[in-house]
């Protein structure tokens, strides 16, 4: 596989510099903001980082082409070729960065005819959601109840079977946590990981207070919560005791630690698939527990179902009715199961025992 690189900001060619610039910029009191202007600051963190993979495909491939204004760089054939270079990616990653690329396009120059660029997301869009049965989410769907009895589970376990005071035993108490945290409170990969003592996981009279505030967010919504209680005592015993064991002599704010620091979204996202693939047989990434949270929503409290949006801090009711749905398919093929195994039993013959003369 070919390491792919995103051109840093610093590096990109100043046209296209003063292009962001622009794109971003907040109205003011006599002019206009720019087309992204209103999108949230991890938004806008993504598709810097996407345009500069296109930026870094054109350096690579027709490098006089960054003296191009930029978008007259972007012409069909250069699209065509950007996305062969994606193949060992996935239709959803290729599928992203052509959309976010269509809205930097629309932002320099939104007099020009982009519908064929329309057109090629579209048809990204329609190969990502037929995507092979290995992306099937509903295979790998848990209840939010039975994720968070596992992590108990471990947390438990590690107390009863590890030696004491051991590293092996913080390390699998802050795994469970981590899972139980997180099939309580499905936030984010990138807020889950970074959050801080003291500054969004917050020590009150009756527990523990979770705040985000909204430019943190991918929505620009604040998020404002608090710590399940029957996690207070888990959480409580775990900064207390194996934190300062696992972290040692580092120093760091961070709730989530390993022996060298803090972890990384990235990093993190890794550790949880990898434990729970060890728990189920399958992957469950942190995004994957929020499928999980809605899916459990609409199953389990299917009055309740636009909840979702609260809990996974959307801005629309969309993915409340997207889960909804969902839900109710994996509820029929289950009825379906279910009755066929009992139409099967029903027709497999009596075995009779040999007849005597």
């Amino acid at each position: 596989m070919t390491k792919r690189y995103s051109l840093k900001h610093q590096k990109w060619p100043q046209t296209d510099r003063d292009l962001w610039a622009r794109l971003v910029t907040k109205s003011g009191l006599l002019e206009d903001g720019g087309a992204g202007a209103h999108w949230a600051d991890e938004t806008k963190r993504v598709a810097e980082r996407d345009y500069g993979y296109w930026l870094q495909h054109l350096l690579v491939t027709c490098p006089d082409a960054l003296r191009e204004q930029p978008e007259e760089r972007v012409t069909p054939e250069r699209i065509r070729s950007y996305c062969r270079s994606m193949q060992d990616v996935s239709a959803l990653t290729r599928t992203g960065r052509v959309s976010r690329l269509l809205a930097v396009a629309r932002g320099a120059a939104p007099n020009l005819d982009w519908r064929w660029l329309v057109a090629i997301a579209r048809r990204l869009d329609g190969a990502a959601r037929r995507e092979g049965p290995a992306r099937n989410k509903e295979s790998r769907i848990r209840s939010s109840g039975e994720l968070f009895s596992v992590g108990v589970s471990m947390m438990r376990t590690a107390e009863v079977n590890l030696p004491n005071h051991s590293r092996a035993q913080a390390k699998q108490y802050r795994d469970g946590l981590m899972i139980a945290f997180l099939a309580a409170r499905p936030l984010r990969i990138k807020n889950f990981a970074k959050l801080r003592l003291g500054q969004h996981v917050v020590e009150m009279s009756d527990g523990y207070g979770l705040y985000i505030p909204g430019n943190e967010t991918k929505t620009g919504q604040p998020i404002e919560s608090d710590v399940p209680d029957d996690l207070v005592p888990f959480l409580k015993r775990y900064l207390d005791q194996y934190r300062p064991a696992i972290l040692r002599r580092h120093e760091t704010e961070q709730l989530w630690v390993h022996s060298l620091g803090r972890y990384t979204p990235g990093s993190l996202s890794m550790k949880i698939a990898g434990l729970t693939e060890k728990l189920f047989g399958v992957k469950i990434s942190p995004h994957l527990f929020r499928d999980c949270a809605a899916t459990t929503i609409a199953i389990e409290d299917p009055e309740h179902v636009m909840s979702i949006a609260g809990v996974l801090g959307h801005s629309s009711l969309k993915t409340s009715e997207r889960h909804y749905n969902q839900a109710r398919s994996i509820e029929a093929g289950r009825r379906y199961q279910t009755g066929i195994c009992s139409l099967r039993d029903e027709a497999r013959p009596i075995k009779r025992k040999p007849h005597r003369n």
